[in-house]
């Protein structure tokens, strides 16, 4: 909306509209109720003055430390007939430049996406704490702060974001092992932020050698995608080959990552081929194969702020398992009875959320963020 400054006359003149402009946070009406400056009353800049005070204070109790009002962007427009209309300009914080410093192996990107604000956003405490403990759960990272401050230069906030890394390359072995005629050897890789992407990845081999049975390779690995196509889905695919048989899991899911989200989602399959061996009387009989899959899934919907929420959910699973009898050496009692679950039902649950910041509790001496509150809920299903 286009407005004119005009020079301030005297005498009382009657007030026939205030604008607010520049507030997101908050409606129009939320802030014009705070002042003593209202439509048809008089103008009076020593009053005007006392509620940009006003304004921003209840803007500083709520988590808007850099909210500011320029006084030179204010604008009076005079009618002939002596009334005037006040647009008022509120800069609630803008943040202009994030930097991110003390990372030497996981990339600027990694940790930028984990913040819950980006450059032309509005800062507010409550994002900069939790962003702090976000990126304080990943496992690649040892110390993070999040430091804001007003910039002179760009008139606007400046984010630093200060990280440590920690070393996630984990390579284990374990020597073989020999009792009644058998080994076992296996070595495995591990790294929770490959190639300072913030992937996980883990690999292992087994050598497995038992008296009367076949040597075996086996294998087992694993890889996670934390923010899939940079969105807040995770992907999570695992290969195992056992003793018993082979098995593969695959999540697709949706967390939810910060407390102001407001749904979730999570769903997976997994199925798994093992081989059974049925004795009696010290005797192997039979050989059977058990072939079992698992397929579920749950999406929620959050209501609430960041303390308070309510959560109601969806959920559904289903689980076959079906015997195959392979081969029969003597004669027996060995039966199997394949089954057939399937359950759909729906969840309600309350919680109450909070966080205590501390040191030396659980860490030698890095910052902590205690979980405090409570939850409660009920679940109902038919199967």
């Amino acid at each position: 909306m286009l407005t004119l400054f005009c020079p301030l006359m005297a005498g009382a003149v009657p007030i026939r509209n205030i604008i607010l402009s520049g507030n997101e946070a908050f409606s129009e009406e939320q802030l014009i109720a705070l002042m003593e400056t209202q439509v048809e009353k008089d103008y009076d800049e020593a009053v005007l003055k006392k509620d940009f005070e006003r304004i921003l204070n209840f803007y500083r109790k709520n988590g808007f430390p850099f909210v500011r009002i320029d006084e030179k962007q204010l604008r009076i427009r005079k009618f002939p007939e002596g009334v005037y209309i006040l647009t008022i300009p509120i800069d609630e914080g803008t943040i202009k430049k994030i930097n991110v410093i003390g990372n030497t192996r996981t990339r600027d990107s990694v940790i930028l996406r984990e913040l819950l604000f980006e450059v032309g956003d509005i800062y507010t405490v409550e994002d900069e704490l939790e962003s702090e403990r976000i990126l304080r759960r990943k496992t690649y990272l040892g110390t993070a702060e999040v430091d804001a401050a007003w910039d002179e230069e760009t008139m606007g906030v400046q984010i630093t974001v200060v990280v440590t890394d920690l070393w996630t390359l984990i390579p284990a072995m374990d020597v073989p092992a020999f009792s009644n005629d058998s080994s076992n050897f296996f070595v495995q890789l591990a790294d929770s932020n490959v190639f300072g992407s913030g992937n996980f990845a883990r690999f292992r081999y087994q050598r497995v050698d038992e008296e009367g049975e076949k040597s075996r390779s086996l294998i087992l690995s694993r890889y996670m995608i934390p923010r899939l196509f940079e969105s807040h889905w995770v992907f999570d695919g695992k290969y195992t080959q056992k003793r018993e048989g082979d098995s593969w899991e695959v999540r697709l899911g949706r967390p939810q990552y910060s407390l102001k989200t407001h749904w979730s989602a999570d769903f997976r399959m997994s199925a798994s081929f093992d081989e059974i061996r049925w004795y009696e009387g010290g005797k192997k009989t039979d050989i059977f194969e058990r072939n079992s899959q698992f397929h579920s899934g749950k999406v929620s919907r959050i209501f609430g702020d960041r303390h308070r929420q309510i959560e109601l959910s969806l959920w559904m699973f289903s689980r076959q398992t079906k015997y195959t009898h392979i081969e029969q050496l003597l004669p027996s009692n060995a039966k199997f009875q394949d089954r057939n679950i399937n359950m759909i039902g729906v969840s309600l649950g309350r919680r109450e959320i909070d966080f205590i910041r501390t040191r030396f509790l659980n860490q030698m001496g890095r910052v902590e963020d205690i979980g405090v509150g409570y939850g409660y809920g009920a679940s109902i299903g038919r199967a």
